[in-house]
This record gives C-alpha cells, structure tokens and sequence, in this order.
C-alpha cells in the first residue's frame, strides 16, 4: 500500500473475508506518512483447494476503505480431476489412498470448527430456506470471487431433484471440500433445517449450462 496523498493515513483495521487467510503486519493502528510504503503479507491455508482461489482483505483507514484481492493458483493433486474433484483412479496403494480420503473426510468439517466457523457456522444458525441458504450456502457456491473448484449451484449441470440435495447436503462428496452439513454426520444443520433447503434450491429456478 502507498499514501498517495499530501496527508498521513491512519490504517485502522485489516479483515479478511475468511478465517483461513490472515495478514501479517505490524501492530494496529499505524500512521503511513505521504509517499510512505507498507507491504502486507497474506497467508491463505489452501489445504484441499484447487483451481483459482481468490480472498479479500478490507483494510479500513481513516480517510476511506480498500478492498484488496489475493488470488492464488493451485494445480490439482495428480490423482484428481479438476472437474468433478474426485479420485480418477490413479494407480497407488490401498493404504495411501485410505489415507488420502480419510484427509480429504476430515478436512471437509473444519469449516465448521475454529476461525472458519465464524463464515461457516454463525450465519446459518436458526435459520430456513432462503435465509439459511444465504447463511450457509452463498459464502462458496455465490461468492462473487467463487474459487474455480466450486460448482455454481444455480446452473444446471445435471439433474437436480429433492434426492439429489438432500443426498449432497447432509452427506456432503467424499474427496472435494463439499462436508456434510448434517448434525449426525458432524455438520450443523437439523433435519428440518435441511428439509427446508432441499425445499429452497428445488423451488428456485435455474440458469441452463452454457453451451
């Protein structure tokens, strides 16, 4: 960042649009003098990603706001497809790729725990239908940055009826960062609460795939 203006900056405050990138800086608030420079270092924890990701970071000054993008491109593991974000059968030892799904399984609920939980979790409580939908689903499938992994749930790609949603959301897809979202499958929504989603996306009309 450089003040390019005749009058010091205050730069009050740094948030970033999710837990898993953060920023190292000096201590807030720090005052950047005219012409002065201020390099901020950004790391992202892109465990499991793949594809374009992108981050904002909002730096709060006090004369006006920025809004800065992070964009990191990831290659995807040998044995995935870029596409579906499954396994393609790449030859390698039972015991490896028990471990690797086992990961994957692990890696998919910690959305819901620590940092990530105040973008994942928070928002979604006591809510229904479209509410909940906003709280629980836009943050990844609606982002105006989506990482490219991320299928956009309001273009049809395939056939979508009750089954094939409620299937999706409480068990979530082995092998990709979609976790499930039921109680008893360590995700953070009711029966009820997935019933009304299912009821929400069925409902909701969809944009044909591009051809």
């Amino acid at each position: 960042m450089t003040n390019v203006s005749r009058e010091p900056v205050v730069i009050e405050k740094i948030n970033t649009s999710c837990g898993c990138t953060t920023t190292d800086t000096r201590e807030l608030p720090f005052t950047l003098a005219p012409g002065a420079t201020e390099s901020l270092q950004v790391s992202m924890n892109v465990t499991g990603k793949y594809g374009t990701v992108t981050k904002s970071l909002l730096v709060q000054g006090s004369h006006a706001s920025w809004t800065l993008l992070v964009t990191v491109e990831l290659p995807p593991p040998a044995d995935v497809d870029p596409v579906s974000g499954v396994s393609k059968g790449v030859a390698m030892s039972a015991r490896s790729r028990g471990k690797n799904i086992g990961l994957a399984q692990a890696d998919r609920q910690a959305v819901f725990k620590g940092d990530c939980a105040r973008c994942h979790t928070d928002y979604a409580k006591e809510q229904f239908g479209k509410d909940l939908y906003q709280g629980a689903c836009e943050i990844c499938h609606d982002a105006e940055h989506r990482a490219s992994m991320v299928p956009d749930l309001r273009v049809v790609d395939e056939s979508r009826d009750a089954a094939y949603w409620r299937e999706h959301i409480t068990n979530g897809i082995e092998g990709t960062l979609m976790p499930a979202f039921a109680i008893e499958n360590g995700g953070i929504l009711s029966d009820e609460q997935i019933e009304s989603l299912v009821k929400y996306l069925v409902e909701t009309p969809l944009e044909p795939k591009a051809p």
